[in-house]
């Protein structure tokens, strides 16, 4: 235990919150391009990965890092920025491996920049948390838990029997023992993933109590990384070569491809803390929910006197302990139904039983998920939304941040017709300026270079852009010239 003390009092621990993601859980909701860290459980409120960051804004935490997908690094990146983390650092997975690999990639990243005996804390981005310095109150009493091949996780004390969540059964015979320890310090038995009915049935009875398993861990960067050399020594060369070979683009860290896709797939509960030795609970004094399915989403929002959780134009009547959400202006009516999931977005209307929400990814595969375009994107200048798309043609609607620009570009396949709803845009067009403004319009033919502005420092522009041509996607782009580093 010689390493214990070094954190008895309040040394900094260095958060790496895992933003991933495949869009499946809260489908039509959420979508490869926008999985759940990045939506608003209500629609108004922070999103789920503002909130991870705006709790971990007080001691003893660190500056925190962000690790997603590659696709996201804008969404991460602007919703960082919106919370006030301008020079937030954000390392791209450039396709998804697991939580294993994203775990021993923190702690090599941290091992590397802070040292061996710099405590970091692996932090999920799809979770609620109330009070929201609850986690830190935890971090605090946990932190004197370190050292000696420790990895402390986090446990929740269970409101009601859950079969879709991970419990952590204590032994309450190994309770820590040395002079000064925390009372609520507890050794770990085993896991126990998602049993089912009879098996919880069981796990609650017995005398070591049951705790649902957070998904929060931390431990010194040096222990983890031994710990993987210990029990899955197979993740550690791709993840220290795609992390050596990274390169460095202003707030991203590009993790190199062709190593990290030799990683091996694996949930780090599995891999690493179902086989690891030494593992404290520190129990986590607060309401706290997994957004992993719709009835858990439903249970976390506002609801009225009928149980409905409900955003957007929508209009229910003998509706009862539904979640019915129109975020895209669409209207849903719904009349007579009970317990069910109503979802309306531009492209697809999702209809659903509560009972059968956990069957909600699977189909979300069968119609197609992964074919399916984009509906909305973050970009380095703004974002965007399709609002139609068709044979030969797609509408999107452009949001431009104040005084960005896009890329001095041109398209071989498709034209541009540009319309302004709101602000000033300047065009640059074959070396040719244009200011033009609401209700004023522009086209771009194909093959011409161009370039979109708002060239006001305070109100965003919206524009209107109509695409036409016999290839409409996003890789027919040349780009000349450009402020974000995509040339």
């Amino acid at each position: 235990m010689a390493n214990r003390h070094v954190f008895g009092g309040m040394g900094a621990v260095h958060p790496y919150i895992l933003a991933g993601g495949r869009g499946t859980r809260l489908w039509p909701l959420s979508r490869p391009e926008r999985p759940k860290p990045f939506l608003s459980p209500s629609g108004d409120d922070p999103s789920l990965l503002q909130r991870t960051l705006q709790r971990l804004r007080r001691p003893p935490f660190a500056e925190p890092v962000i690790l997603c997908q590659h696709a996201h690094r804008f969404s991460a990146l602007r919703q960082a920025r919106e919370c006030g983390f301008a020079d937030i650092n954000i390392i791209l997975e450039p396709e998804p491996r697991n939580t294993a690999a994203s775990a021993l990639l923190a702690a090599l990243h941290c091992r590397e920049r802070h040292g061996g005996d710099a405590p970091l804390m692996l932090v999920p981005a799809d979770q609620l948390l109330e009070p929201p310095e609850a986690l830190a109150d935890a971090a605090r009493r946990a932190l004197r838990r370190l050292g000696d091949d420790a990895i402390v996780t986090f446990g929740v004390h269970p409101s009601e029997p859950r079969t879709d969540l991970g419990y952590l059964l204590i032994d309450n015979s190994a309770r820590p023992r040395e002079e000064g320890a925390d009372a609520d310090a507890l050794a770990v038995r085993r896991f126990v993933e998602k049993p089912d009915a009879q098996q919880l049935s069981r796990l609650l009875a017995e005398e070591s109590p049951a705790l649902w398993n957070a998904g929060v861990f931390l431990a010194t960067a040096g222990d983890l990384v031994r710990a993987f050399r210990r029990h899955a020594s197979s993740h550690l060369r791709p993840c220290r070569e795609a992390l050596r070979r990274g390169l460095t683009d202003g707030s991203f860290l590009h993790l190199d491809a062709r190593t990290w896709r030799s990683c091996p797939e694996g949930q780090f509960d599995r891999v690493i803390m179902e086989r690891h030795r030494r593992v404290i609970c520190v129990p986590l004094r607060a309401e706290w929910s997994d957004i992993g399915a719709w009835p858990m989403l439903h249970a976390t929002m506002q609801r009225d006197e009928n149980g409905n959780a409900t955003t957007g134009n929508t209009c229910l009547a003998h509706t009862r302990n539904s979640i019915v959400l129109a975020p895209d202006g669409r209207g849903l009516a719904l009349l007579g139904l009970s317990d069910v999931i109503a979802v309306a977005m531009h492209d697809m209307v999702l209809l659903a039983s509560m009972d059968h929400a956990a069957e909600v990814p699977a189909l979300a595969r069968r119609c197609g998920l992964d074919t399916l375009p984009p509906i909305r994107g973050d970009r380095p200048w703004g974002s965007y939304v399709c609002l139609a798309r068709g044979d030969g043609f797609q509408v999107k609607l452009l949001h431009i941040d104040p005084g960005a620009r896009l890329s001095l570009q041109r398209h071989a396949h498709r034209a541009e017709h540009w319309v302004v709803l709101g602000g000033r845009v300047r065009v640059c067009k074959d070396g040719r300026r244009h200011d033009i403004g609401p209700r004023q319009s522009i086209g771009i033919p194909a093959g011409c270079w161009h370039r979109l502005e708002n060239p006001d420092d305070t109100h965003p522009a919206v524009v209107m852009e109509i695409q036409c041509g016999d290839y409409l996607e996003e890789d027919d782009i040349e780009r000349r010239e450009d402020d974000y580093g995509r040339c």
